[in-house]
């Protein structure tokens, strides 16, 4: 489970079965492996520009892309307008 701390430095508890509580602070990842593929930017949990950046990181992923960069350089190929 995670906990944002609203309240004070930027932080996030992590709470782990079996594991003492750890604090991970604003400039770091929580990963959740076997649940989320990718790492989760602590400041996106703080910062709508952030978690926009890391939604459309895993939208492309879903549809096969690494990064915008690679949308735009098949759109090119492919001769479509704005590439």
């Amino acid at each position: 489970m995670w906990v944002v701390r609203l309240v004070g430095p930027r932080r996030v508890e992590v709470y782990e079965s079996g594991k003492p509580v750890r604090t991970v602070a604003s400039n770091a990842e929580l990963t959740a492996p076997g649940t989320l593929k990718n790492p989760v930017p602590v400041l996106a949990l703080f910062d709508r520009e952030v978690a926009h950046e890391a939604t459309l990181r895993n939208l492309l992923q879903r549809r096969g892309y690494g990064r915008l960069d690679s949308v735009r350089a098949v759109a090119g190929r492919q001769g479509l307008v704005g590439a």
